[in-house]
């Protein structure tokens, strides 16, 4: 396939390759970023699809199924938060895939979980997550970074506010997002934010 760097790309543009790189492997479902890669023989591909609302998003966006591999990844840590959050002491029920976020914690906060592995490019590691849309609808991303060997790098706890207008985050080794590092409290901060919220409404 001839792609090349310089190319103009537009939503169109990405769903067209997309397309092209399922044909040429056979699959009905969303390539991975490595089988991109593969078939086009550059990053350029996966690294638009990347920028711009990450594997998810552009699954949904095709209406395609994605890699079982990359699913139970996600599926796994969503349960793994469940675990550590409700060791921490709070009450977390898991959602359906319906809901447009994992996790309801105390009956007030709406979580979603993102999970990633390093992403190697030119001698450059980073974290990549797909946040989907510019506007989010859950209060806090926990971004989970992993190491090669699965083990937890950092735990990003982030309120969604910060990400407005953010579809892909990327975090390197050293980011300005480290300071959300184990911020656990801002969960808390949600909690007694609706929990006030919830008071006024029954004296009112």
């Amino acid at each position: 396939m001839g792609y090349t760097w310089g190319t103009k790309w537009d939503d169109n543009r990405i769903k067209s390759e997309l397309k092209n790189v399922m044909t040429a492997l056979g699959i009905d479902r969303m390539p991975s970023r490595t089988e991109m890669d593969s078939v086009t023989h550059n990053t350029a591909l996966s690294n638009k699809v990347m920028k711009t609302g990450g594997i998810r998003y552009w699954a949904e966006n095709l209406g395609i199924e994605i890699k079982n591999s990359e699913t139970t990844l996600g599926n796994n840590y969503e349960y793994l938060v469940m675990d550590l959050l409700t060791n921490k002491g709070y009450k977390v029920n898991k959602m359906t895939t319906k809901h447009p976020y994992d996790l309801f914690v105390n009956d007030h906060v709406k979580v979603d979980v993102k999970v990633s592995h390093y992403y190697h490019n030119d001698e450059v590691s980073f974290h990549t997550f797909g946040l989907g849309k510019k506007y989010h609808n859950c209060d806090i991303f926990i971004c989970i970074c992993l190491d090669d060997d699965d083990k937890v790098v950092k735990n990003l706890i982030i309120p969604s506010d910060f990400l407005i207008g953010i579809r892909q985050l990327s975090v390197g080794i050293n980011s300005k997002y480290d300071k959300f590092n184990n911020k656990f409290e801002y969960i808390d901060k949600f909690d007694s934010f609706y929990a006030s919220l919830q008071e006024v409404e029954n004296e009112s």
